[in-house]
C-alpha cells in the first residue's frame, strides 16, 4: 500500500488499526496462556521457566561469562541513574550501524521490533542491556552486540552537565 502511487491514507491507516489490534489480541493470549501456565507450575517451576527465558533474551542475569556491556558496567559503580523528563535533555545516537540477520532467521522469515531497555552512561558508553520485547532467531543477540559495540551516543544532560540515562531502544529487522 505504502508504494501506491498516491498513497491512499485511508487504506493504510485502516491497515494499521488492524494491525495494532492483532497485536494487542496476541498480547491479551499471550498474559492468558502465561497464567494458565503458572498456575500449573510450582513455584520453583516458574522460577526455573523464568530463568529459561531470560537466557533467551540475552539477557545477563544468569551466570556465565561476561558481555561487554556487563564488563563496562563494572566500571559504573554508585553512578546515579535518571530518566528522562523534568528538564533532562535525552542521550541522543551519533551512529548507529544496523545489526545484521541471522541465516536462521532468513530461513524463517522473521521481521519484526525488537524493544531493549539500556544504561546511557555520562561518557556515551551503553550498558545494562536488557530484551525487554524479542524477536529470537539470533536476532536479540545480534541487536545487543550491535548496540553494545558499534553504536556511539551523545550522553544525555541534566542542566548542562552529561548524566546516565535509562533509555529504551527499538531496533527494526525487515526483509527486502
Amino acid at each position: 500500500m505504502m508504494k501506491a502511487d498516491p498513497v491512499d491514507d485511508a487504506k493504510v491507516l485502516a491497515q494499521n488499526d488492524l494491525i495494532a489490534q492483532a497485536r494487542a489480541a496476541l498480547e491479551k493470549a499471550n498474559s492468558a496462556m502465561m497464567l494458565a501456565i503458572r498456575k500449573e507450575l510450582s513455584r520453583e517451576q516458574w522460577v526455573r521457566l523464568q530463568e529459561i527465558r531470560e537466557s533467551r533474551r540475552g539477557s545477563s542475569s544468569l551466570a556465565g561469562p561476561l558481555n561487554a556491556a556487563q564488563v563496562r558496567n563494572q566500571a559504573y559503580p554508585g553512578d546515579k541513574v535518571y530518566v528522562v523528563g523534568n528538564g533532562m535533555k535525552p542521550p541522543r545516537v551519533i551512529y548507529q550501524p544496523m545489526p545484521s540477520y541471522t541465516q536462521e532467521a532468513r530461513d524463517a522469515r522473521v521481521e519484526g521490533i525488537i524493544l531493549l531497555q539500556a544504561i546511557i552512561r555520562k561518557d556515551g558508553n551503553v550498558t545494562d542491556l536488557k530484551v525487554l520485547r524479542g524477536l529470537g532467531h539470533g536476532l536479540d543477540e545480534r541487536a545487543i552486540d550491535a548496540i553494545a559495540k558499534k553504536w556511539q551516543f551523545e550522553p544525555g544532560t541534566l542542566n548542562g552537565e552529561p548524566v546516565s540515562v535509562q533509555a529504551n531502544i527499538e531496533i527494526s529487522f525487515r526483509l527486502y
